[in-house]
């Protein structure tokens, strides 16, 4: 005996799409704000960009907990989430017994900046956008942001450095938090393959 298909269920190709848009659904998952724990980004400072602040007249010198090796800097993550990093400590850039720090950094990989907290003489300035951040593959590639260049070019006449390429960085921190499916789609997507497999049963009694 030859069933006729039912007009009023899904044809074979509509069930095997919907299948595979629910499957699709439940492996795309995204990635909760977490914190993050502990962790390190070092920055590998560009000999020229040193060689141009001390010809300046500036003294470089590491803000604890951070540390200075020859060209290398390391600054402790403290938190955040996976795409907005904090940091602990920073760099003291003095010239002429003038200090001015530049500090507790926040590394934004949604907009690429590098910002954090600027004093100099009693000043305090938050949120100052230090450093640009460009991926390239490997580690960030940073310059100086206009914001800096500025400051430093009013607050000491120096030239505005804007621009210029400071060194890399490469950010590592001490664990990820494992990609999660937000609550409400993980329902849909429950009901979506709940739904498909009644359908696949029912079509699969009407061929009896």
């Amino acid at each position: 005996m030859t069933i006729e298909p039912n007009r009023h269920l899904l044809t074979g190709s509509a069930l095997r799409a919907l299948f595979v848009g629910s499957i699709a659904a439940f492996t795309s998952f995204t990635i909760q704000a977490a914190s993050l724990g502990a962790g390190v980004t070092v920055v590998d400072l560009n000999p020229t960009a040193v060689n141009a602040l001390t010809n300046l007249g500036f003294s470089i010198t590491p803000i604890a907990p951070a540390t200075l090796n020859g060209l290398t800097a390391s600054f402790p993550i403290t938190g955040g989430t996976p795409t907005v990093i904090d940091h602990s400590g920073g760099l003291d850039l003095t010239k002429e017994n003038s200090p001015a720090n530049i500090q507790n950094f926040v590394i934004d990989l949604d907009t690429n900046i590098l910002s954090g907290l600027f004093t100099s003489n009693g000043v305090y300035l938050s949120g100052v956008d230090f450093f640009d951040l460009s991926w390239n593959g490997v580690t960030y590639e940073m310059t100086l942001d206009s914001q800096l260049g500025g400051i430093l070019n009013r607050a000491y006449g120096v030239p505005n450095l804007t621009g210029a390429a400071i060194g890399t960085a490469t950010i590592t921190p001490a664990g990820e938090p494992a990609p999660t499916p937000e609550p409400t789609s993980t329902t849909l997507i429950a009901a979506g393959l709940l739904i498909t497999l009644a359908l696949i049963r029912k079509r699969a009694r009407q061929r009896c």
